[in-house]
């Protein structure tokens, strides 16, 4: 064989011999950067059978699985519905129709902090305390003052509570029932330990037996529009956790808000009627809405 075919020839086995590719050649294959597992196995099994040097393939492994989320995206979600049920005003009361409305319902996360870092606020008290008025709160069905709310705030407690996420209903509730709340997007990888529910506003109208007397009534109860709810509820959102998490927050009311007031004392409009409110029989109206701050809520939390 001559010089020329054999230099031919060696050509020739060279353009046979399977090329090793760069670490850009899988993009060429298909394969943008992901941070899923999965795309690690497609990229295996679409170069199975390929001459690639182990240490690029392990490189590339490294590459492909460096994170567990996706950057930018959530964690999970929180999702909420309101079971309410119809006001308990009163034997003496026949509920017509009422309208609720929602300010909020606060995801919260719970760590521990240093004794005296935190100063009591009655504009933001404790979880469990709502509604301070008169030199005391309602916290959890009791009524506790200032200066007792004060020193358990000054040692500290070792707690503190920090909002995780909001979540705002658009549209008031006038039925009993469970209704949507909406949901929020959880950024963290953190567990939840507490929901907090605050209210709007809270109107009710009626008709109030008296004497034997029909009475139409409407209660529109200043006071309402920032009272809170509070209740443990475990959350947590992670790498193991499901991406969806439902929690269905119950309002149980305090029972007959007419035991606190005198009805025989209500007075009544130049049109028959009877309001409770702000501007008339605005005394009644305060007693009834610190009778509702010993209300409560319970959360039950579903995983999808």
């Amino acid at each position: 064989m001559g010089p020329m075919n054999i230099e031919r020839q060696h050509e020739m086995e060279r353009s046979t011999e399977p090329a090793t590719p760069s670490i850009w050649a899988f993009k060429d294959l298909g394969v943008a950067r992901t941070h899923h597992f999965a795309a690690l196995k497609s990229l295996v099994a679409r170069i199975a059978g390929a001459s690639i040097p182990a240490g690029l393939l392990f490189a590339s492994a490294l590459f492909l699985t460096a994170c567990t989320a996706e950057d930018g995206n959530p964690w999970g979600y929180a999702e909420a519905e309101l079971t309410v049920e119809e006001p308990t005003v009163g034997a003496a009361f026949e509920v017509e129709s009422f309208e609720l409305e929602v300010n909020t319902v606060r995801l919260i996360t719970t760590s521990t902090t240093s004794a005296g870092s935190g100063e009591f606020d009655p504009q933001n008290p404790p979880p469990g305390c709502n509604l301070c008025h008169g030199g005391h709160c309602h916290c959890d069905g009791e009524l506790i003052s200032y200066e007792d709310l004060r020193a358990q705030v000054a040692s500290g407690g070792g707690t503190s509570q920090r909002v995780v996420a909001n979540i705002d209903p658009s549209e008031a509730i006038t039925s009993a029932g469970t209704v949507s709340l909406g949901d929020a997007s959880i950024g963290e990888r953190l567990a939840l330990d507490t929901v907090e529910l605050e209210l709007a506003g809270l109107r009710v109208d009626g008709t109030l037996t008296r004497d034997g007397q029909e009475i139409p009534t409407t209660m529109s109860l200043p006071g309402i529009a920032g009272m809170k709810f509070s209740a443990p509820a475990t959350i947590a959102f992670g790498p193991d956790a499901p991406e969806m998490q439902s929690m269905n927050i119950a309002l149980d009311w305090r029972d007959d808000w007419l035991q606190v007031v005198n009805i025989d004392e209500l007075e009544t409009g130049d049109n028959g009627e009877i309001v409770i409110a702000s501007t008339s029989n605005r005394g009644p109206a305060e007693a009834i809405v610190a009778a509702i701050a010993n209300s409560s809520i319970a959360v039950e939390v579903h995983s999808e």
